[in-house]
């Protein structure tokens, strides 16, 4: 099993995947999160410790106790926030250098312009696979451009399917001119229980899904879901989640959107986003 070097482990990142809406909503979200090698034992602690005092335990048994975007509630609703909080602060507070990217970068697929059974010419399960090249071989390639990756992605893919997306991401990487070679140098299955960064993407992607699908206007949104929603965009400093900014612009959370800017807004100031 690939482990970095000693002098490999300043430039390696962890990225965790999840996604959100795959089969019945009209958009799709892909989200990675990328961390730091040599700061993952420290993410876990911090969120461990943001549920301290909240009525959620940190453990169910020898897992962990899972907190996801479908299980948010009033009861449980402080533990989320103190969770965002936790993501958000992570840098300050441990004096990572500015150099040091930490970021969630999310892929918003319009199934409406992109029907998934379409793109994979009959197979969803392709298209998915399709859609991850995208999210990582130039999403998260091109905004970590010196980096050698981990990646671990919610237990959806078989082996057979994690060395072919491992290929065809080191080829997209290879494409859009990154500077390592195959930097794309793990890839494996893990599940939420087993792993707080996999429990924190879904929180986050599915705040983007509540917010572009509609969910958060229905008549019968959920109380605690709307204020959770609210509390990420205001504590991120997000803005309308329609809109793109270019891609050099620093923040915690981006996304891009599928298919290209026809049905999307433009940032004013947007000149080099990300392209379909």
């Amino acid at each position: 099993m690939w482990k970095p070097k000693p002098e490999e482990e300043a430039k390696t990142c962890l990225v965790y995947i999840d996604e959100s809406g795959q089969s019945v909503s009209t958009y799709f979200i892909l989200g990675a999160l990328i961390i730091p090698y040599q700061y993952a034992d420290k993410f876990d602690a911090d969120i461990l410790a943001a549920r301290a005092d909240t009525g959620v335990p940190s453990h169910k048994g020898d897992e962990y106790k899972v907190l996801k975007w479908e299980k948010v509630s009033r009861t449980n609703l402080q533990a989320y926030k103190n969770t965002v909080d936790a993501v958000f602060k992570f840098k300050k507070k441990h004096t990572m250098s500015l150099l040091t990217d930490m970021e969630i970068n999310c892929l918003a697929v319009n199934t409406s312009d992109r029907p998934l059974h379409v793109i994979g010419k009959g197979d969803r399960e392709t298209a998915y696979e399709i859609e991850m090249y995208t999210l990582l071989g130039v999403c998260v390639a091109k905004r970590f451009s010196d980096k050698i990756f981990d990646v671990c992605i919610d237990g959806k893919f078989f082996r057979k399917h994690l060395v072919e997306l491992q290929a065809i991401s080191n080829h997209g990487a290879h494409l859009h001119h990154h500077r390592v070679q195959w930097p794309f140098r793990k890839f494996r299955t893990g599940k939420p229980k087993w792993s707080l960064p996999l429990q924190v993407v879904d929180i986050f992607i599915g705040a983007l899904h509540y917010k572009l699908n509609g969910h958060y206007d229905a008549p019968n949104a959920s109380a605690a879901k709307k204020e959770l929603h609210d509390y990420i965009w205001k504590t991120l400093d997000l803005r309308d989640p329609l809109i793109v900014l270019p891609r050099r612009t620093k923040r915690l959370m981006d996304w891009m959107h599928r298919p290209g800017p026809k049905d999307y807004k433009t940032h004013p100031f947007q000149n080099d986003a990300y392209e379909d």
